[in-house]
């Protein structure tokens, strides 16, 4: 009898049974991302309605703000409810529409312009507990001193100072006003300055994770933390001579705002805490009272018909026609200085790693513009990589050959890659605590190779060349990858200390001995030439306007470099973001379909489960 007689190979299976109902897991999951998609969507369509509302109504509203007239008296009053920056607020796809708030520039300039303007009878500040960094409160005290130069007074009122996120800084920029008002139960919490740092080395060693960085040179101490369990000597030092050198010049000027000695000062501010009544007593302060105490005394001097008027308003209002401006570019440098794109979708701009690219090319766009006359640049950046620094450096070389005057303004800190970007700048401005120098040179990695083992994690690789692991975390440098870091190292810092010496005109005995990757004050970096001049933005102006051969820093017009983008522009570039969200988006609903579907949870998998079973050949 034949094998196949009475079996049907090619029989047609029975019908599936209709699938089970889905388990509580793959319900979970459809729902979660059911919810999402949908909320996508709907963020999407609102961010799209609202972008048309906002580039529909934005000339009318443009027009609006040029023309609104201010009035003939006036008292300016600026609420400091805002973090200072120095970039302005970009549009993203967290925040497509973000508030206008005023950067450093813009703030600069128009506390400058208060300062002239017969209008203003008075101005007002108040502080609201906003963390403030003591270079940027150094040049808010310049444009205050400005203002009281030209006999308006000068209000400043809080419900306290420096408690919480304040600190010191606050208290530093409302000693430089005239009537500093606080509130009758607060208190100045002024307690000094400190530099606080936890070192892990133990917990590393413990977890399994080596670190290998290498410095050059000793003063070059970023990642030390890591690599020790206690703060070195040369660290302990230079941040002793830091904190002292602030520390003195911020009593010396308090002492001289409120018209105290620097010993009666610094005995306050050893205290930690200052009262209400002890800090009248102590001159620290001008009055007790609360808002409505200074609205009255205000309406007596001034009458109860003057206008207050915000000065996020005053900004917006059309300055006074002048005939002989000169166009200079403001070009920024702020944060890290890298030549890597930061393309996450998801990314706010307020934290957006800085490319090196987009201010190198801005200086050759200026450099070739006839409409610009010289460049000033604005640093706030600790460093970043040699090669994204040394571009902007050439495009500050390309500029002077061209024939435009390059000065430098430093901010909070100019130090490192900052430092390497400015050295050939024509003149150097930086605040008295501006962080500057750290001329040297550091890197190395992590290895975690004794974690994986401590997890019992078998981490298999395949290579082709001897060293295509250098960078792998999942071992450490050998002795022979130790001696080429260790060699690019040296090569960087030569190149470091070699434009140094050649953009500063310095011998290179000195720049060896002031470099070794210290980091000064801009007080102690003038004294050692790394930096031409003390002050802000707006001294470099008053230095440029003499260099252009115009009367003043009026006849100056800041154009940003590279230009700000139209709406539209701007509107164009989130659409192109919003398709990497959509890219992203199903990514993540790809790999989560793969998951459920290994799992056995997706509808994919159930069926294919369903058929394999039903045509198996017994």
């Amino acid at each position: 009898m034949s094998y196949f007689s009475n079996k049907r190979v090619f029989e047609r299976p029975a019908r599936p049974e209709k699938p089970k109902k889905p388990s509580f897991v793959r319900r979970f999951f459809g729902f979660l991302f059911t919810s999402f998609k949908r909320i996508c969507f709907l963020i999407g369509f609102l961010f799209f309605v609202s972008i048309i509302i906002s580039l529909v109504g934005l000339s009318s509203i443009k027009d609006a703000r040029i023309s609104s007239a201010l009035p003939s008296e006036m008292i300016v009053h600026l609420n400091l409810d805002f973090p200072l920056v120095e970039e302005p607020e970009k549009p993203s796809l967290l925040d497509p529409l973000p508030v206008n708030r005023p950067d450093m520039k813009a703030l600069l300039l128009g506390l400058d312009k208060v300062a002239t303007d017969k209008r203003v009878k008075a101005f007002i500040l108040s502080l609201n507990g906003v963390p403030l960094n003591i270079t940027h409160v150094q040049e808010l005290r310049q444009a205050v001193a400005r203002i009281r130069a030209n006999d308006i007074p000068t209000y400043v009122i809080a419900p306290d100072y420096g408690v919480g996120a304040g600190g010191l800084a606050e208290y530093y920029l409302a000693a430089s006003f005239e009537h500093i008002w606080m509130h009758p139960l607060g208190v100045i919490s002024a307690p000094g300055l400190s530099a606080e740092t936890p070192y892990v080395r133990d917990l590393l060693d413990k977890v399994g994770v080596t670190p290998q960085f290498f410095q050059r040179k000793e003063y070059k101490t970023a990642y030390e933390s890591f690599m020790q369990n206690e703060m070195s000597s040369e660290n302990e030092a230079m941040l002793t001579s830091v904190l002292s050198n602030i520390g003195n010049s911020i009593v010396l000027d308090i002492a001289k705002d409120r018209g105290l000695t620097a010993q009666s000062v610094k005995s306050q501010i050893d205290k930690g805490l200052i009262f209400a009544q002890s800090a009248k007593q102590n001159k620290f302060l001008t009055n007790l009272g609360y808002g409505a105490d200074l609205v009255q005394i205000l309406q007596e001097a001034y009458g109860e018909g003057i206008e207050r008027v915000n000065f996020r308003k005053y900004l917006k209002s059309k300055a006074a026609p002048t005939t002989s401006n000169k166009n200079v570019a403001y070009i920024r440098v702020a944060g890290v200085i890298s030549l890597a794109s930061n393309l996450d979708p998801l990314r706010s701009s307020k934290d957006t790693l800085v490319s090196g690219s987009p201010e190198a090319q801005a200086f050759y766009d200026a450099a070739d513009s006839d409409d610009v006359s010289a460049i000033i640049v604005r640093i706030d950046s600790p460093g970043g990589t040699p090669a994204a620094a040394e571009l902007l450096r050439k495009g500050i070389i390309y500029a002077k050959t061209k024939g435009k005057p390059v000065y430098v303004s430093m901010s909070t800190t100019a130090a490192s890659g900052g430092y390497w970007a400015a050295v050939n700048a024509d003149k150097i401005f930086a605040l008295p605590a501006t962080l500057t120098g750290s001329i040297g040179v550091i890197g190395g990695k992590v290895s975690g190779a004794d974690l994986l083992e401590n997890l019992d994690i078998n981490w298999e690789t395949v290579r082709y060349g001897d060293n295509a692991g250098f960078w792998s975390l999942a071992q450490p440098f050998n002795e022979e990858q130790v001696i080429r870091f260790n060699a690019m190292l040296d090569v960087t810092y030569k190149d470091f200390v070699t434009r140094v010496a050649e953009g500063r005109g310095m011998p290179m005995s000195k720049v060896l001995d002031i470099a070794k990757g210290r980091v000064w004050t801009g007080n102690q970096a003038q004294s050692i030439k790394l930096v031409d001049k003390q002050g802000g933005l707006i001294n470099a102006m008053d230095d440029m306007a003499a260099t252009l051969g115009v009367s003043s820093r009026r006849d100056i017009t800041l154009v940003d470099y590279p230009a700000p983008k139209e709406p539209f522009e701007a509107f164009l570039e989130l659409l192109e973001q919003q398709a990497s969200l959509q890219r992203f988006v199903g990514d993540i609903k790809s790999s989560l379909h793969n998951v459920l579907f290994k799992a056995g949870l997706s509808e994919d998998a159930r069926a294919t489960h369903v058929l394999a079973e039903d045509y198996q050949i017994n």
